[in-house]
């Protein structure tokens, strides 16, 4: 059974399976024109950005919100302290306000990357340049820039940087070789620290440690209140493929490889670990189903591509869903999942629906129906409520 809701979205339904399709349980579907190369979760809207450079906002009802052109692959969307949105695309870094109006775009050098808030209202980007003659990114660079999309201060280095973090009125970025390791710093000038000869992939904060991600499988702790953080001598865990991501639940860093995840507690000693069949590509914690929170994991590209849910406490799988095309990117909360995929769809998952679809007691497909018969026609009150006022 399938169909198209009052409000727009698409719900498709149909009998349980071991492994059931993301369609299947989806709590809504919408479609792009391209691949899908970002997405992002606020209160009560959703926003994907593709390959094009098409921008677009819905509210959780279904409904589009505005769509714009940003110009070219959106790469990086935040929702900023100012109640903005931050977005990377292409060449460019724009703010845009929630309701689809662009305040400002400021061109960099090269293809911007990675966005974080700096010191209150600054943002800071990542840009690298593409060299034809090597076949790969290069020259690396920070931009800082004000509210008005103003540039503050340019750092150039030799190096692409592969990760970038704030702190306060600090700065990280993870770099690629020649010189691999780690740059902190601010406007005045940034220090470069050597991890080792593998570049380094991720970066993570927790309770005043920086830890550093290499691509050799290294995880470097860094304590953010010594006198000397270069006083760095050896890695506290090592893995035998190169960390992807690293997150955090409570006190414990959450490490995605390119084969595994793991758990790493506050003595760096491992909980649990989890091995996937293909190849790791994403990795995020927090999303429930019930009261636990869960890693979400998506592995595998093309008609192999899965997206699995772990315990975070034990590490014990709860779901596979098949997504039969190559997952980009994700984005959650407690309550919702959205992804983006390469053939264009947007998938919201919704934990209680989820939980309920993947049950081993599961309820009548009538049931799932009438509830959401039921839920389209509240909102469709509510929409006419709204003209009336």
């Amino acid at each position: 059974m399938s169909g198209t809701d009052a409000i727009g979205w698409t719900h498709v339904e149909g009998p349980m399976s071991p492994q059931l399709g993301l369609g299947s349980v989806a709590w809504a579907i919408r479609r792009m024109n391209r691949a899908v190369s970002s997405v992002h979760l606020f209160d009560d809207i959703v926003l994907a950005g593709d390959w094009d450079g098409c921008l677009t906002a819905w509210d959780v009802e279904g409904n589009r919100l505005w769509s714009m052109d940003v110009g070219d692959r959106v790469g990086r969307i935040m929702a900023l302290s100012r109640g903005t949105i931050g977005c990377t695309s292409g060449l460019d870094i724009s703010e845009i306000t929630m309701d689809g109006d662009l305040r400002w775009s400021t061109g960099l050098e090269g293809t911007s990357d990675h966005l974080v808030e700096y010191r209150g209202d600054t943002l800071c980007a990542t840009s690298a340049v593409w060299s034809i003659e090597h076949g790969d990114f290069m020259e690396g660079a920070l931009w800082c820039l004000d509210s008005e999309g103003q540039i503050l201060h340019v750092e150039h280095f030799d190096e692409r940087p592969w990760d970038l973090l704030s702190s306060d009125a600090i700065v990280y970025l993870a770099l690629a070789h020649p010189r691999s390791g780690l740059l902190y710093g601010d406007t005045d000038g940034m220090c470069h620290i050597p991890l080792g000869e593998s570049p380094a992939t991720a970066l993570q904060l927790l309770d005043g440690t920086l830890f550093v991600g290499t691509s050799g499988g290294e995880i470097w702790s860094i304590d953010q209140s010594a006198d000397s953080p270069t006083d760095v001598f050896d890695p506290i865990h090592e893995e035998e493929t190169g960390v992807q991501i690293m997150a955090t639940r409570d006190t414990d860093l959450l490490i995605a490889t390119e084969t595994d995840v793991l758990l790493l507690d506050s003595d760096s000693e491992v909980c649990w670990r989890w091995s996937a069949p293909t190849m790791i590509e994403g990795m995020d914690v927090g999303f429930k189903m019930g009261s636990n929170p869960l890693v979400v994991v998506f592995h595998g590209r093309d008609a192999m591509a899965t997206l699995t849910f772990l315990n975070a406490i034990d590490g014990e799988v709860v779901g596979h869903l098949n997504a039969e095309s190559t997952i980009h990117c994700l984005h959650l909360t407690e309550d919702f999942l959205v992804l983006g995929l390469d053939s264009g769809e947007v998938y919201i998952l919704q934990g209680d629906l989820l939980a309920r679809r993947l049950s081993k007691d599961e309820i009548s497909l009538e049931t799932e129906a009438k509830a959401i018969e039921e839920r389209s026609s509240m909102l469709a009150r509510l929409r006419a409520l709204r003209k009336d006022e």
